[in-house]
């Protein structure tokens, strides 16, 4: 069983989680561990805001004193680190991060700490509202406790409460329809309700009575009766005193889907659904707003499903009391009536009503620009008149150029008959004539239709009806279209669309369209293609009728051919004319434009006859035919005919071959055997490969032949040539290949001398020997033989016509020399180096030279010779590393003979290197072979000579190896110019450092190279070292300053392990210089201390400290055993301190009084200088604490007796123990109005009410009081009146009024204390 790659990886990888997987899985251990540690990191915001009495520091903090322990920081600090040591040692798989990531998290949290805890004194208060602040920003208390200044001083409805509400009550009316608004009803089987507004003042209605009167039959009046609970009333979102509705009216509410516009429902007959917006009795007035309600008004609605005048009778209150009713008047209208006015009544009409005729929804025409058409829209309206209707169209314009959109809005108004007036009409047809000039689609919509009575009835969705809108929303659509129909007149549609389409053009395209005729093979097919043009998409499928004519000219048929698109065509089988003779499409006829005829004419088939002619040589043997054709048809042609071999051997081959004429030749020569030719196929300019066929009568273009092997021979590699050269003797060997019936008799002759014949010859492959030539052979050259004739076994002999060969005779030999005069034959190189040698040759390369290396000084045998291969007549010898020496030429061959040489020795030099040594005072050789430099101290400059030799500039490669030998390495080169250079030593850091020269070059040899080093003499063998110490330099710095202050008179000592401890480095014992100066003065006291045996030494200096100020102790030097010192920056933190030398401390009051307030803060000034220690005594509790600034501020945060014990610096030091401050707390005076709760009194014009005041405290007692708006009904904080008593020696107070309003208390104070107090502002800056 196969393992899977994670398993294998599991296997091969040890188990390192501490929690084994099989009992938590890793998701879950990553939720735990996540988990945790967010907990944790919440934990510190309790910390964070709201701050314990240990006085930490923290993100919003105030009154916390600076010296006091950060117990926050120094907690989470050891927290964090502990909740990162624990999860890394957890090692939970995905967060087994490596050290540097678990460190960058510590120190990324350290960060949060400090930035949450830490002592900066930037302030995040700063970017805080004032009422945030009063939140978050805390006040240490004399309790020792972090308050809020708002939790001491209270809220303010604990010493200021209570409101007393007084309500002066109003006449009661109503009035119907307040804006003489005139409503419509839709004219349907069940209409839906008409909502006519009606405004009560001061005042909830429990029935009323209204009358009906008729349009058209004014003395028929009708009265009805509703209760209260018909009635419909908005349920606004709070009343005009910002309070919720009682839960009895609640029941007669319904409010709608948005808090702003309500939709009611009808109480008694909730099964019908009212589809009007009621304006929300809450939302602010406007001017558009006709029900800008006051306070005392409300707003109700009267459902109404009768056509007529509607009048409100009378109305009667919750109570039974008759309601005033508010009735409009106009002028009479009557002769009797002059003067006189009749009430203006609410008037309910039929809404109105439009619509086009359902006789064509769509009406098609075909475009006739010489005589437009005119057609009517059959537009009808109904309604209460005059009647104005308003419509829009769109037209679509198809022209040459494109389509273009145009819109247009059109309107009729004034609209009536001889019954004008009358609420419900008639519906009256409207003339609107339209013309169509221009192809496109005109669509006509309604927009909408205004009555005489202001009613506006919008046909906004009008296009769905229709389905005219796309697929999306069908159900949105189909709801528009129910709530359209309503708004249509009967059997009617809310728009008309006209389209005007184009008149179809067909012509012939193509090879028609040029007037060419087009060519028909025979058996096939051809595409006739036609254009169409002035078409419209709607136009569409379109019939051409084609007539076709026979080449006789007599009509054979027609046909239709069908198209959908503007090119189409079809396909004919037969010659002929074809003519359109017409077009139509779904709508309109159309034109036939030239050119409307095409002819059609069948191409002939091509043909082929062939005649053949024995073709014979010399010896009248059949060696092939000439074929000679005669074709019809349209060139070029294309023949294939097949050479098929019969005997000896059979094989068929088919051969092509191209004419541009009507007549050609093939010319055939097979080669010896029985052969039979065929033509068997032919194609011209139109038909391919069409079998070849012959009338009946005449012969098949076929021939059978018998070609007889005949005699024939020529030179072999004819074309390459003959080369002898002079070592290969006075006769050259030549090859003959000869072919049919042996045996041969050949004759040659060389070029120039007579003729030889060499008979009897059976072997078709000869050879034979042909002398060179006595004067060729003598001195080289070339010569040509030449094949005259030959006889085969048949006796038949034939002249022949093949290439001559010609032979190249060589007789010069190869010779191979070094150029140049005796004594400049040889190279100077450098050592080591490449060398080229050039090498002359004469002959017929490759050449192989053979030559004699030099002796080795040390070997005793000289080396074996060398060959060396060249290809080229001038070459160079490249040897890599040459010996110094004499190079000798042995012997020389190229590729056919052996040669001589001349001047052969060539010699090689080399130039001598440069070397490189040590001085000879660089340092002592040691043991190892290196030079030991005398030690020196870090940073002091020391140098050491490099002598070189050789030509300048020099180069000098050395590696420095700092310290040990684990240490750095670092490669440099020393340049130098004269034979003595100055290497300066590294003495920038101490340790062991070590130079060893690497190599030297100079202006010859630029690589440096190890071979020119020259050790000392008695060391290592190329080894060129030189070595030193380098000792570090003392250092001193305090390692603990004073760990508290120092009193006036105090001597300047350590006072303990801890305190004023200098720490030395280097080798002791030491020698230390210290200087002594009291801060803002600038002379000092210098001491020196020496022989300080051990690295820590604790300061002794004899100086009393006199005044009270701060001392600096710097340290300006140090040296050590090795002699090596250092002089110290006295203005740096290390190696300077500064003791604070204080006064007996001292504390006073910022204010002198005595007695204060809860929620005032305690402020005093200390003397002396920082850290203090403050002891003080509050509630007879004592408390210590620790400051690090002048200040000391405490909030009273209840009565009582706060007192100051004593107050010293640092760890209570220096301290003042004859303090005797003492501040006492008074408790906050309390004010109320009706015992603190909300009263709401309701009262006639004329009555009074009583309005009682009680205060706690201790008089005499101080208060403001102020009446506002009724706070019940309005938001209007506006104060109308304040009053101010003092001197009340009572706890309560009492005043009588008349006035409407809400009566609260502002402002109260006792003997001591107010509210609001004058802390009650104060924020931390």
């Amino acid at each position: 069983m196969g393992t899977t790659p994670s398993t294998k990886m599991a296997q091969e990888r040890p188990n390192v989680n501490v929690i084994p997987l099989d009992i938590v899985d890793p998701p879950t251990q990553r939720l735990y561990l996540v988990s945790a540690f967010i907990l944790a990191q919440a934990a510190k915001l309790p910390d964070a805001f709201f701050p314990a009495s240990t006085g930490s520091s923290s993100l919003i903090t105030t009154g916390v004193d600076e010296d006091q322990f950060n117990y926050f920081l120094v907690k989470w600090i050891l927290l964090d680190c502990a909740i990162v040591f624990i999860a890394k040692q957890l090692r939970v798989p995905r967060f087994d991060w490596s050290l540097r990531r678990w460190s960058i998290l510590l120190a990324a949290l350290f960060v949060v700490d400090w930035l949450i805890f830490g002592r900066w004194k930037f302030s995040a208060s700063i970017f805080l509202p004032s009422f945030v602040k009063a939140i978050f920003l805390t006040y240490l208390s004399t309790t020792e406790r972090s308050v809020r200044l708002s939790n001491v001083v209270g809220p303010e409805a604990a010493h200021l409460g209570g409101h007393y509400t007084v309500h002066i009550l109003a006449v009661s009316t109503a009035q119907l329809n307040p804006s003489s608004q005139c409503f419509c009803l839709p004219i349907t089987s069940s209409p839906e309700p008409i909502l006519v507004p009606l405004l009560l003042n001061n005042t909830v209605p429990s029935r009323l009575t209204y009358s009906v009167t008729s349009f058209t039959d004014p003395s028929k009046n009708q009265t009805y009766t509703v209760s209260a609970s018909s009635l419909l009333h908005p349920l606004p979102i709070h009343d005009s005193a910002g309070a919720l509705p009682d839960a009895d009216e609640v029941d007669r509410w319904v409010l709608g889907d948005d808090a702003k516009t309500p939709t009611p429902l009808l109480t008694q007959n909730p099964q019908i659904a009212l589809h009007h917006r009621l304006p929300s009795a809450s939302s602010p007035a406007s001017p558009d707003d006709p029900f800008a309600l006051s306070p005392t008004e409300s707003l109700y609605y009267l459902p109404v499903t009768q056509i007529g005048i509607i009048r409100l009778d009378s109305i009667w209150d919750s109570e039974g009391l008759p309601v005033r009713v508010r009735r409009r008047r106009t002028p009479s209208s009557t002769p009797g009536g002059r003067g006189a006015a009749e009430e203006q009544g609410t008037r309910i009409v039929s809404c109105p009503r439009a619509g086009f005729s359902t006789d064509d929804k769509v009406i098609h025409t075909c475009a006739n620009p010489s005589v437009p058409q005119s057609k009517s829209l059959e537009l009808t309206v109904q309604g209460y008149e005059p009647i104005k209707v308003s419509w829009h169209h769109g037209t679509v314009v198809v022209g040459p150029k494109g389509s273009r959109k145009v819109s247009k809005r059109e309107q009729v108004q004034g609209i009536t008959d001889a019954l004008a007036g009358v609420g419900l009409t008639a519906p009256l047809p409207v003339p609107v004539n339209v013309t169509m000039a221009d192809v496109g689609r005109q669509t006509f919509v309604l927009d909408r239709v205004e009555d005489g009575c202001g009613n506006v009835v919008d046909f906004a969705g009008v296009a769905v009806e229709d389905g005219l809108g796309g697929p999306e929303g069908a159900a949105e659509r189909r709801r528009e279209k129910k709530a359209l129909e309503a708004k249509l007149l009967p059997q009617s549609l809310g728009h008309r669309e006209f389209i005007v389409h184009a008149v179809p053009e067909v012509a012939y395209v193509g090879a028609c369209g040029l007037g060419e005729e087009v060519t028909l093979l025979k058996g096939g097919k051809k595409r006739l293609d036609f254009k169409l043009s002035s078409l419209d998409k709607d136009g569409g499928p379109w019939t051409i009728d084609i007539r076709y004519r026979g080449e006789d000219g007599k009509v054979k048929g027609t046909r239709q051919v069908q198209a959908d698109r503007a090119t189409a065509g079809f396909e004919v089988e037969q010659a002929g004319t074809y003519e359109i003779v017409g077009v139509r499409g779904q709508w309109c006829e159309g034109a036939v434009l030239v050119p409307s005829i095409c002819t059609v004419v069948e191409q002939p088939q091509p043909t082929l006859s062939a005649t053949f002619e024995t073709l014979r040589d010399v010896c009248s043997s059949d060696i092939g035919v000439i074929s000679t054709l005669h074709l019809t048809g349209v060139p070029p042609f294309t023949v294939t005919y097949l050479l098929t071999q019969l005997s000896p051997t059979k094989s068929r081959r088919e051969v092509k071959k191209a004419f541009a004429g009507s007549r050609g030749e093939i010319r055939i020569e097979p080669g010896p055997g029985e052969w039979e030719y065929r033509f068997t196929k032919v194609q011209d300019a139109f038909y391919r490969d069409i079998p070849v066929t012959v009338p009946a009568g005449e012969e098949q273009p076929v021939m059978k032949q018998t070609v007889q092997l005949v005699g024939g021979a020529q030179w072999r590699n004819a074309a390459q040539g003959k080369t002898v050269h002079s070592c290969d003797g006075e006769t050259v060997t030549v090859a003959v290949d000869f072919k049919g019936s042996a045996p041969w008799e050949l004759e040659y002759a060389v070029i120039g001398s007579p003729a030889q014949t060499i008979k009897d010859i059976t072997n078709p492959h000869f050879s034979m020997d042909v002398a060179i030539p006595p004067l060729i052979a003598k001195r080289g050259g070339k010569f040509g033989l030449s094949l005259e004739s030959v006889r085969d076994g048949h006796g038949c002999k034939r002249p022949l016509t093949s290439q001559d060969l010609w032979v190249d005779v060589r007789r010069t030999k190869p010779t191979a020399r070094w150029p140049g005069t005796k004594g400049s034959r040889g190279a100077v190189i450098r050592d080591q180096g490449d060398a080229k040698i050039p090498l002359r040759l004469t002959g017929e390369g490759p050449w192989t030279i053979t030559y004699q290396p030099p002796t080795p000084p040390s070997a005793k045998n000289a080396p074996a010779p060398l060959n060396f291969v060249a290809n080229q007549p001038n070459v160079d010898m490249n040897l890599r590393g040459p010996r110094p020496g004499v190079y000798t030429l042995l012997s020389v061959r190229d590729q056919f003979c052996p040669g001589d040489v001349e001047d052969t020795d060539w010699t090689i030099s080399t130039l001598p290197r440069p070397t490189l040594r040590y001085s000879d005072d660089a340092g002592k050789l040691v043991r190892n072979g290196s030079l030991v430099r005398r030690p020196v101290c870090e940073n002091t400059l020391d140098t050491v000579d490099v002598i070189f030799s050789g030509k300048p500039p020099f180069t000098g490669s050395y590696l420095l190896r700092k310290g040990s030998h684990h240490s750095e390495q670092l490669h440099r080169t020393l340049p130098a110019i004269q034979p003595r250079a100055e290497l300066t030593l590294f003495t920038g850091e101490a340790g062991h450092h070590t130079y060893q020269f690497t190599g030297v070059g100079d202006a010859l040899y630029d690589t440096p190279d190890k071979a020119g080093l020259l050790t000392p003499s008695e060391g290592r063998e190329g080894l060129v070292r030189l070595e030193q110490d380098v000792f570090a330099l003392p250092d001193a710095s305090f390692k603990h300053g004073a760990k508290r202050g120092f009193c006036i008179k105090d001597s300047l000592a350590s006072r303990g392990s801890e305190d004023l401890i200098v720490q030395l480095t280097g080798e002791p014992p030491f020698a230390l210089e210290l200087d002594v100066r009291e801060e803002g003065h600038r002379s000092s006291q210098r001491f020196t201390v020496p022989n300080i045996v051990r690295r820590e030494w604790a300061v002794q200096l004899p100086v009393e400290l006199s005044s009270a100020a701060s001392y600096i102790v710097s340290i300006r030097r140090v040296s050590d055993a090795h002699g090596c010192s250092r002089r110290l920056d006295h203005t740096a933190t290390s190696s300077s301190v500064s003791l604070p030398v204080a006064e007996i401390a001292s504390i006073t009051p910022v204010l002198p009084q005595e007695a204060h307030c809860v929620g005032d803060f305690l402020d005093f000034v200390l003397q002396g200088a920082p850290p203090f220690t403050v002891v003080y005594e509050f509630a007879d509790k004592q408390h210590t604490v620790p400051l690090s600034s002048s200040k000391f501020s405490r909030i009273a945060a209840a009565p009582g007796l706060f007192k100051i014990i004593s107050v010293g610096h640092g760890e209570d030091q220096c301290k003042s123990k004859s303090v005797d401050l003492v501040k006492k707390v008074y408790p906050l005076p309390t004010a109320q109005v009706s015992e603190g709760q909300d009263v709401f009194v309701d009262i006639r014009e004329g009555d009074q009410t009583e309005i009682i005041f009680s205060f706690t405290g201790e008089p005499p007692f101080t208060f403001t009081y102020s009446r506002r708006h009724p706070q019940d009904r309005t938001k209007d904080k506006t104060v109308l009146e304040t009053h101010t008593v003092t001197g009340i020696m009572e706890n309560t107070y009492s005043i009588f009024t008349s006035q409407e309003g809400t009566w609260s208390v502002s402002y109260v104070s006792d003997a001591h204390c107010s509210f609001p107090s004058a802390t009650a502002g104060r924020e931390d800056k």
